[in-house]
């Protein structure tokens, strides 16, 4: 169980200041502990999402935000060039005082973005207008991700899909033949080998997703 005071040291460890007002405990969450702590300074409250990243998962959190780092910085440019609004649309991180992207703990990593007020997260919809607008947001932030990998991005195994598990899944849940050739440019010999693999995986390159593009 972490404590209040323990987020609050945190906080002061990335250089916030301001008398705390109220944490929140964010319980939807399936891999990092994620809180939201709000401040008073001069009169003013400023509010940020604190998570507890799950070390287990992200065995080299350093990595992982210098990823962010990258992405963020170049949405934030693209969200300029579209007129789009940055400080809304994408996500702003806070540095420890010494300069860090997290801060390590003992066996706790933290991490701490600049709470975006006045939005809301659905994990169920039921309303036609949200699954609109929903789409249309997922849709612009597509069409910003033309960011290629560098050097200094990481890849992380764990998010990799192995042949032994796209066989497992295989058999579960097989898209149709017309699906599987929307994925590879090598039709012909999908064609010609689609009736002696599994459905699921790509017939060139034997994978959940096809890598021939």
């Amino acid at each position: 169980m972490i404590s209040f005071r323990k987020i609050i040291d945190v906080c002061r460890a990335f250089g916030i200041a301001g008398d705390p007002v109220r944490y929140k405990t964010f319980t939807d969450g399936h891999i990092n502990s994620t809180f939201l702590v709000v401040f008073s300074h001069e009169g003013e409250e400023s509010k940020y999402l604190v998570q507890n990243i799950n070390t287990v998962v992200f065995k080299d959190p350093d990595a992982l935000m210098q990823n962010v780092v990258n992405v963020t910085h170049y949405l934030r440019g693209r969200i300029r060039e579209a007129g789009g609004d940055p400080e809304r649309e994408t996500l702003h991180f806070r540095k420890t005082t010494d300069g860090k992207l997290c801060l390590h703990d003992g066996d706790f990593c933290w991490r701490i973005y600049t709470f975006i007020d006045h939005s809301y997260t659905y994990d169920l919809i039921e309303d036609a207008a949200i699954f609109r607008s929903a789409g249309e947001s997922f849709g612009r932030f597509q069409r910003l991700q033309t960011i290629r990998s560098t050097r200094s991005m990481r890849r992380f195994p764990i998010f990799t899909i192995r042949r032994s598990g796209c066989r497992r899944f295989g058999t579960r849940q097989t898209p149709t033949v017309s699906t599987v050739r929307l994925r590879c440019r090598r039709r012909s010999a999908l064609r010609w080998r689609v009736k002696k693999t599994p459905a699921w995986r790509c017939s060139c390159c034997r994978t959940a997703k096809c890598r021939c593009v």
